[in-house]
């Protein structure tokens, strides 16, 4: 469950206890829950998402506030100020890799690798932040592999 403020969102687990806190300078406008588990959400100029371990990130800058209503895959359904349907595209890339690196399924870590444009110096950076050595070496050698 996520619990929504004004510029805060607890997300907690079934029994209500609290698995992470996430401050947002901007006021947060709505979320949702996607397919795999991770919190979707939306502030007055971003979309974004957040991991239940605390993790966070953008996924799109917005012209316009949205108000999201279902996120599943890469597609997000929301409804603009006007009460307007839209449907925007995201490229989960980044979440679907940190959720894999968590749940330690390095198969679909290394896939992710090999098959997105990842940028390279901020995802090492992260590797070597939450302690993957075994992945961080591989991307290494496959980045070095590729040059």
């Amino acid at each position: 469950m996520a619990l929504l403020a004004k510029h805060c969102i607890t997300i907690c687990n079934r029994k209500l206890e609290q698995l992470c806190v996430l401050h947002e300078t901007v006021r947060i406008k709505s979320g949702a829950w996607d397919d795999l588990g991770i919190f979707i959400y939306s502030t007055l100029n971003h979309v974004k998402y957040a991991l239940l371990n605390g993790d966070n990130g953008v996924i799109r800058t917005l012209d316009q506030p949205l108000y999201i209503v279902r996120a599943k895959g890469n597609t997000i359904h929301s409804l603009d100020r006007d009460g307007k349907a839209r449907v925007l595209s995201v490229d989960p890339t980044e979440y679907r890799f940190k959720l894999a690196l968590i749940n330690r399924k390095y198969d679909e870590v290394l896939s992710i690798i090999r098959t997105s444009n990842l940028v390279g110096q901020s995802i090492i950076a992260y590797l070597e932040k939450k302690g993957y050595p075994e992945v961080h070496y591989y991307y290494y050698y496959y980045e070095m592999k590729e040059s």
